[in-house]
C-alpha cells in the first residue's frame, strides 16, 4: 500500500492528520496537485536557514537551529489528553525552547506552517503527540529516503533518512 491512516483508523485520524505515505508514492512526483510538489531535502534546508536568519528561533536569535516552535501548530498542550479524544496535542516538556514547551518570546506557529504532531508508521505506530515527520522527495540510497521532522522534546527542525517503507506525512510546496 502507498499510504495508511494513523493507527489504521481512517474515521478518527483522516481529517486531523491526513495520510502517512511511504517514500515510493512520494518520489515519482505524482502526489501533489498540479502546480505543487513534495519539497526536496534542500528546499526544507532553505526554509530552515531562512527562518534562522530572520529571527524565528525560539529565543529570536539568528544563530543555531531553534525554529521548531515557530513551525508547530498552536494546538493546546496537555500532560494527559482525555482518552476519548485523538491525541492531537504536542506533548508537554519543561525543556527550554522545545516544541512542547510554552516558554520564550517567540510564539508557537509564528510562521503559519501549523505542523501537527501526526506521528509516523515504522514497525508500528509512534505516539502521535510527540512527532511530526515529512518525507522530502530526495532519495538517500536504494532503500532509504530523506525526511525532516519536529519532536516535542527538541527545539530544532530535524532531519535524517529512513527506510522507504516507513509512513510519514507529506507537505506540498507551491511551484515557483
Amino acid at each position: 500500500p502507498a499510504y495508511c491512516w494513523y493507527n489504521n483508523d481512517e474515521s478518527t485520524y483522516k481529517n486531523i492528520f491526513g495520510a502517512l505515505y511511504n517514500f515510493w508514492v512520494v518520489s515519482p512526483g505524482n502526489l501533489c496537485p498540479t502546480g505543487w510538489h513534495v519539497p526536496t531535502y534542500d528546499e526544507f534546508y532553505t526554509l530552515e536557514t531562512y527562518l534562522i536568519k530572520n529571527g524565528y528561533n525560539y529565543d529570536v536569535s539568528v544563530v543555531g537551529n531553534g525554529v521548531g516552535k515557530s513551525l508547530a501548530s498552536t494546538a493546546m498542550i496537555f500532560l494527559n489528553p482525555p482518552p476519548s479524544t485523538p491525541s492531537i496535542f504536542w506533548e508537554f516538556t519543561l525543556d527550554d525552547g522545545c516544541v512542547g514547551n510554552t516558554d520564550f518570546p517567540l510564539k508557537r506557529n509564528a510562521t503559519g506552517f501549523s505542523a501537527m504532531p501526526s506521528g509516523f508508521r515504522g514497525n508500528g505506530f509512534s505516539v502521535p503527540n510527540m512527532f511530526a515527520h515529512w518525507w522530502s522527495s530526495t532519495e538517500y540510497d536504494m532503500v532509504m529516503g530523506r525526511y525532516r521532522n519536529l519532536q516535542s522534546s527538541w527545539e530544532s527542525l530535524l532531519g535524517g533518512y529512513s527506510y522507504k517503507w516507513a509512513g510519514y506525512s507529506v507537505r506540498c510546496l507551491k511551484d515557483f
